[in-house]
């Protein structure tokens, strides 16, 4: 869902994503309440702001904050006595 939201906004920034249309464009079946949970989980987990107009379909996607964390990996050398 996230990059479903994701993508357009990136493309176009400004303009309303159907996701139920873009669901089933990809064979998946959403009804209106998967939709709806699915975003706030976006807003909630994510802190993105996924605005709309209440009665009009579509969602804006205005703001998504970039977040990663830096993980240290081990690297070991092996030596190649010969």
């Amino acid at each position: 869902m996230a990059g479903i939201v994701a993508c357009p906004a990136a493309e176009r920034p400004g303009e309303k994503v159907y996701l139920q249309a873009d669901l089933e464009a990809r064979d998946i079946l959403a009804d209106h309440a998967d939709i709806h949970l699915a975003v706030e989980k976006l807003r909630r987990r994510y802190s993105w702001r996924v605005e709309t107009e209440e009665g009009r379909p579509g969602y804006r996607l205005d703001e998504w904050p970039f977040r990663f964390r830096r993980r240290r990996i081990a690297v070991t050398r092996l030596s190649h006595s010969t």
